[in-house]
């Protein structure tokens, strides 16, 4: 579990957002790609800025195989370290010859970089809970999964948003 809370991982993978208070419990440092733009997400439903990623200085884990294009994803990680000055250490952790798959590390060499944050991030719970919402409200597929708890708690859909983001909050703390 330790090796969770200090290293990112970068995968692909489909359908986890009806999990994501689950495994954001358990690992929130999963960082998922789905080919679209640049856009990189928490467990394939909080949209997050690889810059900021990069910056943690965090081991940053892709999983490469056959068919899954890695290689677009490293080049992501490359640009967001160029943009903010970051040198990156890159290496094959795991290297299967026969079937192709390979485990690759990055890792910013000087994450003291100066790199800041865009934004200002929000300090108080109730900021944090009306981003969840906003997330929740503009992520088609989380809301199908919200709206289908909503039913089968008979309770209105606002409501179940409100709850879900209050979790979210308090399980990404």
């Amino acid at each position: 579990m330790d090796f969770f809370k200090k290293n990112f991982s970068i995968a692909i993978c489909g359908h986890r957002i009806e999990y994501m208070p689950q495994l954001m419990a358990v690992n929130p440092n999963i960082v998922t790609y789905e080919y679209n733009n640049d856009e990189v997400k928490l467990w394939r439903g909080a949209p997050v800025k690889l810059d900021s990623v990069v910056a943690t200085g965090k081991n940053i884990h892709i999983y490469s195989s056959p068919g899954r294009q890695a290689s677009i994803l490293l080049q992501l990680v490359n640009d967001a370290a160029t943009r903010n000055n970051i040198q990156l250490s890159v290496d094959t952790i795991y290297s299967d010859n026969e079937t192709k798959h390979e485990i690759i590390r990055v890792k910013a060499t000087n994450s003291s970089s100066g790199w800041k944050p865009g934004y200002e991030k929000p300090k108080d719970q109730q900021s944090k809970i009306n981003e969840f919402i906003e997330t929740i409200k503009n992520s088609p597929e989380w809301l199908d999964q919200v709206k289908a708890k909503a039913i089968e708690k008979n309770i209105p859909l606002d409501s179940m948003i409100l709850l879900d983001a209050i979790h979210m909050t308090n399980v990404t703390r």
